[in-house]
């Protein structure tokens, strides 16, 4: 049922409207009825009670209008003899009177019902982003996750996310759900030429029943949003970022009637509001990328300077880094682990600072004592990473990162699963480069002797399931690049001539002799 019948309606069932109407059919002599629109009795003031009515007849009629809609009939019965017909004027202009003050009552509460419940619906919305996208800092899970909350709060067809690039005056499609993406929405348009520029350019509310009603770029292109559409700015800190778009609707408006749920007060509020979320959430998430390169340039830049103290193994840390990475990525890590294991594939022999220079340049073979000294190194590493709070979680893979599958590594001597997988997958990447690096001493091993290396050792110092991610991942187009990306990130390095030097680490595989 329509809202103004259910007030209607509503309203006349009132005990306080069922006194008045009584006391109106007493001054015109007559029984007051209340017709809807399809003539059935809604409500009746009695000018007699317990009387025969057979003979009584309509002495006059007048039709009810609410908002400019006729709703219903107000009827004039009575007995010959009865009803006064110069006061039917003035009732019927009371009772409408009385009609239109109380329903813009009920009206008043309807509203204010429905402010509590868009107010409930937009605190209980605040609670939900918080729990769910607190730590999350990619911009397509940011995009993801505002699409899904603006889709089940304003149950619309479509939603999708544009940004905007302030240098290039452009506007790009990041992400869309609920419609096809044309080709030319993924590159850049110009947000002058768009339909979107009041949104963007100057911070308006676009709010569209039909695609005639735009101008744009995009309507030469093809416009594939549905209609309704609304288009909020995404706005941080007083800058436009780009533009939050829901369209279509799930649900038709009531009655069929041309004005659109979509642009109800309440749903332009909550649309707001999760496109200020969003420009939030994604100048956050662009932050928090700034601050994770600057600090990952800056344990790399400790990294390369462990290596730098030996031209044979400049770029040692990169591409092991690289190397573990694409192992995680095959043993099934999550995003978060495997940004954890790139920092503890970048900081594994940063324990190496402390180890003499004489040790680390040492051509020939190392004696017991100064073996015990370099096997000291994933300890100190440990030390220097542990005093970091934030960086905590990658000790484990820094601590154990040597000690070997079958238990006879340092510097606890765990074994198997007791040994954490981010350790036992730097176990295999920082053992196959150095095997197949070169050395004063040596060349670097072929790349198929490292595989039979690997092969031979899969069980004892490494962990089988690791050894076949490495084999496959050898075997894939990613390796070579990853190992040609490694080498160009090394290229603005300064190294020395033919430093003399053997640690474990260059021939992992004959320091069960040494140890």
């Amino acid at each position: 049922m329509a809202r103004t019948e259910r007030t209607l309606s509503d309203v006349i069932r009132s005990d306080d409207f069922k006194h008045f109407l009584n006391r109106f059919a007493l001054l015109a002599q007559s029984d007051l009825l209340i017709l809807d629109d399809n003539g059935k009795a809604l409500a009746r003031g009695e000018f007699m009670r317990g009387v025969d009515r057979t003979a009584w007849e309509v002495r006059h009629s007048e039709p009810i209008y609410l908002d400019g809609k006729l709703v219903g009939q107000l009827l004039f019965v009575a007995p010959p003899g009865y009803g006064r017909s110069l006061s039917f004027g003035i009732a019927a202009a009371m009772v409408a009177e009385r009609l239109a003050h109380d329903i813009q009552g009920e009206r008043e509460k309807d509203s204010l019902a429905d402010e509590l419940i868009s107010a409930y619906r937009e605190l209980n919305l605040w609670y939900s982003l918080g729990d769910s996208i607190s730590g999350v800092h990619e911009p397509e899970a940011i995009c993801d996750y505002i699409i899904g909350q603006v889709i089940d709060t304003l149950q619309c067809e479509s939603v999708g996310i544009y940004l905007l690039d302030s240098d290039k005056g452009s506007l790009r499609l990041q992400s869309a759900v609920g419609r096809q993406v044309a080709p030319y929405e993924r590159d850049e348009l110009p947000a002058l030429r768009s339909v979107f520029a009041p949104v963007v350019l100057r911070g308006e509310t676009l709010a569209v029943r039909r695609e005639s009603d735009l101008n744009g770029v995009e309507r030469e292109l093809g416009f594939h949003w549905p209609m309704p559409l609304l288009a909020v700015p995404m706005r941080s800190r007083g800058v436009i970022s780009g533009l939050l778009v829901a369209a279509g609707e799930k649900r038709p408006s009531r009655n069929g009637s041309s004005s659109s749920s979509l642009f109800a007060s309440g749903n332009r509020r909550m649309l707001a509001a999760l496109g200020s979320q969003a420009a939030v959430l994604l100048q956050n998430a662009q932050l928090f990328e700034e601050i994770r390169q600057m600090f990952l340039s800056t344990i790399q830049a400790l990294a390369d300077a462990v290596d730098a103290k030996d031209p044979y193994t400049h770029g040692h840390t990169r591409r092991v880094s690289a190397y573990a990475v694409a192992l995680g990525r095959r043993l099934g890590l999550s995003a978060k682990e495997l940004e954890d294991l790139r920092m503890a594939a970048i900081l594994h022999d940063v324990g190496k600072i402390g180890v003499p220079e004489a040790i680390l340049n040492k051509p020939g073979r190392l004696t017991p004592e100064e073996f015990d000294q370099m096997k000291q190194h994933p300890v100190r590493g440990y030390q220097i990473v542990s005093r970091i709070p934030a960086m905590a979680r990658l000790t484990p893979a820094i601590l154990y990162h040597h000690e070997r599958y079958d238990g006879k590594g340092y510097p606890e001597g765990l074994a198997g699963e007791d040994i954490p997988l981010a350790a036992r997958i730097l176990a295999v990447a920082d053992a196959f480069d150095a095997m197949t690096s070169d050395r004063p001493y040596r060349p670097g091993m072929a790349l198929d002797q490292a595989v039979e290396e690997l092969k031979r050792n899969r069980g004892t110092q490494f962990d089988p399931q690791v050894v076949d991610a490495m084999l496959e991942y050898i075997e894939s187009s990613d390796f070579e690049y990853d190992r040609i990306l490694a080498e160009e990130d090394q290229e603005d390095l300064v190294t020395v001539e033919d430093p003399a030097k053997k640690s474990e680490e260059e021939v992992p595989l004959k320091l069960e002799a040494a140890g």
